[in-house]
């Protein structure tokens, strides 16, 4: 349930049919329930289920969407699908006769498949291909669930009414199907992506286009670049793949899994770890995996987040300056000069902030934000001036929003960022499905792909500074989702061979960076390339693989 009491209880709604194991559902994982406006945005109101009706009440009226976990498997189904994802609704209008939530999901997955062929430029795939050709066998279903559905609808059908029975199995087929094609289509696109951008054909093109705008070439060797009507910004070069590491874990495995799949390492920086105690610093283990990275494996190193305003990574001590903002300023001035001056030499690029605007950190204005920034940015460009610098965004998919007023909306912070006068070469964002809580539940390859697009739009570089799976089922599964079955090695690897390839893909993307190297021994998801005793995973493979398959300019094979 979102929201509470106060909430109207009369009045417009929407009500959805809700059908498991050939019967009305009598429950429904609703944790991660949400309302989603027409603008995207989540939007705060109730949900509830009785009795396989799904009730849904937003706190305005208009029409919305609904986005909820939903199974996509069938037992009399030809197919291999074995998932759990968050799935969303078109935009319906709010009404007293209930919708059949398998059809509403189906039809939505066909919008979204049409939409991707025309904005990735796919409408001339052959009729023959195999997202086409899964595709039109999902509309074909469509078509037989909404007749059978029309034929029921609003005349109070029972359970058991073979029309509604057949309106709920054809619409499961034709939303499997529908995913399906997605996978399929998305795996297209990023081949031609990766070929694209390896080859050097995206860039020049976008280079070409620039200097026809401005009539008149370049002038100077540039790696970045803003074409006329492009989404986003083109890059040069392909994506560079990368790993981050848990400080206190120091050992040989981890070590030999970066040399062997990582074109960089990233290093966190948690304020609560490097200064425990007020003006008492403690750079010991981030020092010797620093040192490590520069002289013995010769691989770049990205320091942070520096300021990381996530439950816990913040000291003690800070949160009595939580309402004096120019001491918290003066405090934030300070701690960056301390970081920046030790690491300056041996630093690539440093992600300043992250978890900013977001439930647990410090209870924040927007101006306070902005502020914070730009003191971090500036301290690091002045001390630091060749240095990068990014901003990370936790849980871009803004599943918090609603459930938060105070947050701030991930999407509007990036735009924040982008505005504020605070400079940053590039957008990071977090995407964790080891996260218990709402930014780890699962979705499809083709969310990942619409949401790196979303952000392409403020017109900076992106970077995938943080991105991890589990390896191990747990039973957080039934309100968390599942991506392709329960989660196992072979299910991690896989999830890194797709879902990787689809952001190195982009155009726009710098950087890709694996979570975690090697798990710590308190660790219970399973997210390290390495395990606590040292013993490589297949996603060490996978990742290894994917690092090359990027550099030749094509897909990975799973």
């Amino acid at each position: 349930m979102i929201g509470g009491p106060g909430w109207r209880e009369s009045g417009l709604m929407l009500k959805f049919l809700v059908h498991r194991d050939g019967g009305p559902a009598e429950g429904w994982p609703l944790a991660h329930a949400g309302i989603i406006a027409p603008d995207g945005s989540t939007a705060p109101g109730e949900i509830r289920i009785t009795h396989g009706e799904l009730t849904v009440v937003p706190k305005d009226q208009g029409p919305v969407s609904l986005e909820i976990l939903f199974p996509l498997s069938e037992s009399d189904a030809n197919t291999k699908a074995d998932r759990k994802l968050l799935l969303t609704t078109t935009l319906l209008p709010q009404r007293d006769r209930p919708y059949l939530l398998s059809l509403e999901l189906a039809r939505k997955q066909l919008m979204r498949f049409l939409n991707a062929l025309e904005e990735w430029n796919l409408a001339m795939l052959p009729a023959d291909h195999e997202a086409i050709r899964t595709f039109e066998r999902a509309r074909e279903d469509f078509s037989s669930a909404l007749v059978s559905w029309r034929s029921v609808e609003g005349h109070g059908a029972q359970p058991d009414d073979p029309a509604l029975v057949t309106a709920e199995s054809k619409a499961r087929r034709a939303l499997i199907d529908a995913s399906d094609a997605g996978e399929l289509l998305v795996r297209e696109a990023a081949g031609q992506g990766l070929k694209a951008r390896a080859d050097g054909s995206w860039f020049s093109d976008a280079m070409a286009r620039a200097e026809r705008s401005i009539g008149r070439p370049a002038g100077k060797a540039i790696a970045v670049v803003k074409a006329p009507e492009a989404h986003g910004v083109t890059l040069a070069g392909v994506a560079r793949v990368g790993g981050a590491v848990d400080p206190r874990v120091f050992a040989e495995p981890g070590q030999a899994a970066l040399v062997k799949s990582a074109d960089f390492v990233t290093v966190p920086m948690p304020w609560s770890a490097v200064e425990p105690d007020e003006g008492k610093y403690q750079f010991a283990t981030t020092d010797r995996w620093i040192e490590w990275a520069v002289r013995k494996a010769k691989l770049p190193v990205v320091v942070g987040p520096v300021l990381d305003f996530a439950p816990g990574m913040l000291p003690e001590w800070l949160f009595i300056w939580e309402n004096d903002h120019e001491t918290l300023r003066e405090l934030v001035y300070e701690h960056m000069r301390q970081v920046v001056t030790r690491y300056r030499r041996t630093a690539q690029w440093w992600t300043l902030a992250s978890a900013l605007g977001v439930e647990g950190a410090l209870s924040l204005r927007f101006e306070q934000i902005a502020d914070l920034l730009r003191v971090a940015s500036t301290v690091t460009r002045k001390l630091h001036p060749q240095g990068r610098v990014q901003i990370e965004i936790t849980d871009p998919f803004a599943l918090y929003a609603a459930r938060t007023p105070r947050s701030v909306p991930p999407l509007l912070l990036g735009e924040l960022i982008a505005q504020s006068g605070t400079h940053v070469d590039a957008i990071g964002l977090r995407v964790d499905l080891t996260d218990p809580g709402v930014a780890g539940v699962a979705r499809d390859t083709m969310a990942f792909s619409e949401i790196l697009d979303r952000y392409a739009g403020l017109d900076r570089p992106v970077s995938v500074t943080f991105a991890t799976c589990p390896s191990v089922s747990t039973e957080q599964e039934r309100e968390q989702g599942t991506w392709d079955g329960p989660w196992s090695p072979a299910s991690q690897a896989e999830w890194i061979t797709r879902v990787f390839a689809v952001a190195a893909a982009k155009p726009y993307v710098h950087s890709i960076c694996w979570g975690l190297v090697q798990d710590t021994p308190k660790s219970i998801a399973g997210a390290g390339l390495v395990d606590a005793q040292g013993a490589a995973r297949p996603s060490l493979s996978a990742l290894a693989h994917l690092r090359e398959s990027v550099r030749a300019g094509r897909q990975a094979e799973a």
